[in-house]
C-alpha cells in the first residue's frame, strides 16, 4: 500500500465503492498524487485546494532541500538548460512521476528511456531518478 488505510477508504467511497473494497488500489497506487488527493480532498467536502496544497508541499520539500548541493543531474540542466536548482529539481520530480506511472502500467521500455524523454540524456542518469 503506497497511501494510508484511510486515504484508500475516502477514495473508494469518493468513487462509489465500499470502502472496504480494494479492487482498485493498484489503480490509486498509479494515478499521479494530484488525481489522488483531489479525490481525498472531495471526498472530505474540500474543493479547488488540490494544487495550492501541492505547491505548498512542494515548497517545504524545497526548503527542506536548499542546504544540499546540486546531483550531477541537476547541475547538468542548471548549466546546460539555464535552470534554477528549483527548476531542475521539479523536472526531476515531473520525470520521477512519470517513470513510476509507466512502471505501474507494465511500460518499461518507456520507464527505462525516461531521461532521454524529459532530459535529452542516456539512461546512464536513470539512477537520479530513483
Amino acid at each position: 500500500m503506497k497511501f494510508r488505510t484511510s486515504v484508500y477508504e475516502a477514495i473508494r467511497q469518493y468513487n462509489n465503492l465500499d470502502e472496504n473494497d480494494s479492487s482498485m488500489d493498484k489503480l490509486i497506487d498509479a494515478w499521479p498524487i494530484d488525481q489522488v488527493l483531489d479525490d481525498y480532498l472531495s471526498w472530505e467536502g474540500i474543493y479547488g485546494y488540490t494544487e495550492s496544497i501541492l505547491d505548498i508541499i512542494e515548497a517545504f520539500h524545497g526548503l527542506e532541500e536548499t542546504n544540499e548541493e546540486p546531483n550531477e543531474l541537476e547541475k547538468i540542466l542548471m548549466d546546460r538548460d539555464s535552470m534554477t536548482l528549483a527548476e531542475a529539481r521539479e523536472l526531476i520530480l515531473d520525470a520521477k512521476r512519470e517513470m513510476e506511472n509507466y512502471i505501474a502500467e507494465g511500460e518499461i521500455e518507456s520507464a527505462t528511456n525516461i531521461c532521454e524523454e524529459f532530459f535529452g540524456l542516456e539512461p546512464d542518469y536513470i539512477d537520479y531518478l530513483i
